[in-house]
């Protein structure tokens, strides 16, 4: 799923969620301040697809006003807030399972934004282009200096997301 695409792009580079930096170690963990064992110190923990779904979460409480501008300015995003609040939607994007929450299905773009924003990256879009027959970065969606590559495949409103990762040639 999208979820678990980011967590593992996450992963895969190293980041110290706190403060947004990321680590030289590519192989390394996220570090979270915020789980550290009980001598209270920073201890490595791996994200997954629930704490990506529990941070976009967060993110859209405590940045109600964001959402709330982008509204005002989206109308692709307006029209998709009024069939879901942001109450429905943060019930919603905590449930996981073929018949949960799959990332972008209520808010579509703004979900990468929100997690964008959550976790301080850059997530880049990509799609496969029929013609050129080559991927195709359609989107790049700036919050931090980490960036994951993300593919979208599929229609347009039933798609999946994958994590792009680089190779060297």
């Amino acid at each position: 799923c999208g979820f678990a695409a980011i967590a593992k792009g996450v992963n895969l580079c190293g980041m110290d969620v706190a403060s947004g930096e990321v680590s030289d170690d590519c192989d390394s963990f996220v570090t979270d301040k915020s789980s550290g064992g009980s001598s209270g110190g920073s201890s490595p923990v791996k994200i997954t697809a629930m704490r990506v779904r529990k941070s976009i979460r967060d993110e859209v409480q405590e940045h109600k006003e964001f959402y709330d501008s982008e509204a005002k300015t989206n109308d692709g995003f307006r029209y998709l807030r009024k069939r879901c609040s942001d109450d429905t939607f943060c019930s919603s994007v905590v449930n996981a399972g073929a018949c949960g929450h799959w990332l972008g299905s209520k808010w579509g773009h703004m979900e990468i934004v929100a997690a964008a924003r959550a976790f301080r990256i850059t997530i880049e879009l990509y799609t496969f282009d029929e013609d050129s027959q080559e991927l195709r970065m359609y989107e790049d969606v700036k919050h931090g200096p980490l960036k994951i590559g993300l593919l979208y495949s599929g229609l347009c409103d039933t798609g999946h997301y994958d994590l792009l990762v680089p190779t060297s040639r």
